[in-house]
Parts: C-alpha cells; sequence; structure tokens
C-alpha cells in the first residue's frame, strides 16, 4: 500500500485504492454513492449526485486508482483510465474540503511518472463544484458543445 503527499487535510491520507485489504471499503464507499439522493433545481449544481456512469468507471480495476481515506474510511476516489481521463468522486459529507483537488493532483502526479503526457478532467459548464476541481488543477479550460467542458492537464 502506496500513501501519497498531498495537499489534503491532515485527517486525509491517499492511497493506491487497488490493494485487496480496501474491497469491502471501497463497496462501501460505492454503496455511498449509489444511496445519495438526488437533487434538482439550483442547489443541484453545487453538490450533484455523481451519475451511475461515474460511479462504474470509478469501480474498474484497471487504470490508476486512488483513494482518499479518512480514519480508515474511503471517502474519495480518483481515477485515470487508459486514455487519460481523469474521474473523481467524494462522498457528499465530505465536500468542498479539498478531497476532491487533492486526489485530482495525486492521480496526475501518478499519471506523469507511469509516462502519461496528458490527462483530461471532463465535467459540465453545471457543474460548479467539478468546475472549481478542474480550475485547481490547472491546465487548458476547452469549452465543448452540449455544455461540456474539458480541463486538459499536461503532465510534463
Amino acid at each position: 500500500m502506496v500513501v501519497m503527499k498531498t495537499t489534503a487535510p491532515d485527517d486525509i491520507h491517499v492511497i493506491d485504492a487497488l490493494h485487496p485489504s480496501l474491497d469491502e471499503e471501497l463497496d462501501r464507499f460505492f454503496d455511498e454513492l449509489h444511496d445519495e439522493r438526488r437533487y434538482f433545481g439550483p442547489s443541484a449544481s453545487d453538490n450533484p449526485k455523481p451519475f451511475r456512469s461515474l460511479v462504474e468507471a470509478l469501480r474498474r480495476r484497471d487504470g490508476i486508482t486512488l483513494a482518499a481515506l479518512e480514519c480508515g474510511r474511503v471517502v474519495g476516489v480518483a481515477r485515470v483510465d487508459a486514455g487519460g481521463e481523469l474521474l473523481i468522486a467524494v462522498t457528499v459529507d465530505r465536500r468542498g474540503r479539498g478531497i476532491g483537488t487533492t486526489l485530482g493532483h495525486a492521480a496526475v502526479q501518478r499519471a506523469a511518472c507511469l509516462g502519461q503526457r496528458r490527462v483530461v478532467f471532463r465535467t459540465s459548464r453545471r457543474h460548479h463544484a467539478a468546475r472549481r476541481v478542474g480550475e485547481h488543477l490547472g491546465g487548458t479550460l476547452v469549452e465543448r458543445t452540449r455544455g461540456r467542458t474539458e480541463f486538459i492537464l499536461g503532465t510534463r
């Protein structure tokens, strides 16, 4: 198990999520995301429930997968897939504390160490929290069609 140096709050540790000892805790994390209520309206863009497709993509065991642990509990997961797409989710009770940004930085750093030259973080114009994470990660903002945006992050 690898613990990475991060800028997260002192009680958060970023580790490799593919270690078998985390399987049960990851299952609890994904169940928590699945069971989260979906809200609609203006407040939903500040704290939206992760889409099922995001949760399923985070569950995959290929690529780089990191977990944010707080007192032994997984409170966030980030994954960089083989194509260089960065995916991040944080539990509802821990959003807005810099955990997603910390996971994003750690995942981009790990991708660079493994030779990946570019990472893309995709979101939408209405997903304000994810856009803030993308802005904190840096990179180049690209506006796409249908309200989609990408943050292109160079790793070298």
